[in-house]
């Protein structure tokens, strides 16, 4: 399971004296749900989840009244198994909160009542013409937290990285002496295995547990054709950029070892640094000789 530094926001959160409910905004397979889901099952006695992209009858229980005991009964008749509500011991998580505006207006009273954490995930939240706006967003009743793929230290846990590695790491970095060759060479190959794999959770899983760039390959291709049809659906001008963009490599990759030597390896070797230039002429600029005094 990968470590993420959302579970440090989430009990600082909940250790807060009387904490409002929070939002939890991020992209498409960040980890949003996942990451939630496994903080309750363990701080909480009960969890009361309702997906409301999966099920959008779901948002019946917000149509009516928000009163806070109506809504508990309405969900104590949808799930009579599961929706335990006890002061201080439930937890109700609303996923995908942005395909229920009336349940984010609804997270205003559940914070004068108090009696139960609520935790909103959202991935299409302040998208301009994504579902319908909230009747009331509940200005000063919510946290928001925004969460991201898995950073580069987050990746370094995923490999087997630890801590007191990474903090010997910013050590030598602080007093600017020389990093032995073989913490250098580990965390070069590791950041070459980054910047192809990425942050997205399922991308990191699937590289740890088989380091076939192939599987890799087919889970990130998944995830951009998940996100255009998002972009199709919200009708963004992002859509027609991205459809523009074309594989320059159509190369068959069955390992790491061969991707870092044909695309990567020669770069880092060559101990050059690559400067960003604006440029109105994307076109021009890519056959033109880079300055970088001409920044």
């Amino acid at each position: 399971m990968l470590k993420r530094k959302i579970e440090q926001c989430l009990t600082d959160w909940k250790n807060r004296p009387s904490h409002k409910p929070l939002i939890i905004k991020g992209c498409r397979q960040c980890g949003k749900t996942f990451s939630v889901l496994n903080f309750a099952k363990r701080h909480y006695k009960h969890v009361v989840y309702l997906n409301f992209f999966e099920n959008p009858d779901y948002a019946s229980v917000f149509s009516g009244s928000l009163d806070i005991d109506h809504m508990i009964m309405m969900l104590s008749a949808l799930f009579p198994d599961t929706a335990v509500f006890e002061a201080g011991q439930t937890v109700l998580i609303l996923d995908e909160i942005q395909d229920c505006p009336e349940a984010r207006t609804a997270l205003k009273f559940f914070h004068i009542d108090g009696r139960f954490d609520v935790i909103g995930t959202g991935s299409l939240l302040g998208v301009k013409g994504y579902g319908k706006e909230p009747k009331s967003i509940p200005v000063g009743s919510e946290t928001v937290i925004d969460m991201y793929p898995l950073d580069f230290e987050e990746f370094l846990w995923a490999n087997g990285i630890t801590k007191p590695m990474i903090a010997m790491l910013k050590k030598y970095l602080e007093a600017c002496t020389p990093i032995p060759d073989a913490l250098h060479n580990r965390m070069r190959q590791l950041l070459l295995q980054y910047t192809v794999v990425g942050g997205m959770p399922e991308v990191v899983q699937t590289f740890v547990d088989t380091k076939q760039m192939n599987e890799v390959l087919h889970i990130q291709r998944d995830i951009v054709r998940s996100y255009k049809d998002d972009m199709i659906e919200t009708k963004n001008p992002v859509f027609s950029m991205l459809s523009s963009v074309k594989c320059r490599n159509s190369q068959e990759i069955n390992d790491f070892s061969t991707l870092s030597d044909t695309l990567f390896y020669p770069l880092f070797q060559s101990r050059k640094y690559l400067q960003c230039c604006s440029h109105s002429n994307p076109e021009g600029y890519r056959k033109s000789t880079v300055r970088p005094d001409n920044c």
